[in-house]
């Protein structure tokens, strides 16, 4: 099977969109689940997106979980 994958450029606003879009990711598949139960006060949280050289992080901090 034959697949090809094509990549363009994107610009600093779809950077932007896609680290946001990398921290809902989080919040909807609640990666930090485990780490609340392990007993974690604070968690941070980062989005990545790339593309080439160009790189978008973003960081949510999560804190002052309430102990099970």
């Amino acid at each position: 099977m034959d697949q090809s994958v094509s990549f363009h450029d994107v610009g600093a606003e779809e950077l932007d969109t896609l680290a946001d879009e990398a921290l809902e990711q989080i919040d909807l598949r609640r990666y930090d689940s485990e780490m609340r139960a392990s007993g974690f006060r604070e968690v941070l949280k980062f989005g990545i997106a790339f593309s080439g050289k160009k790189v978008r992080v973003k960081m949510k901090r999560c804190g002052q979980y309430a102990s099970a």
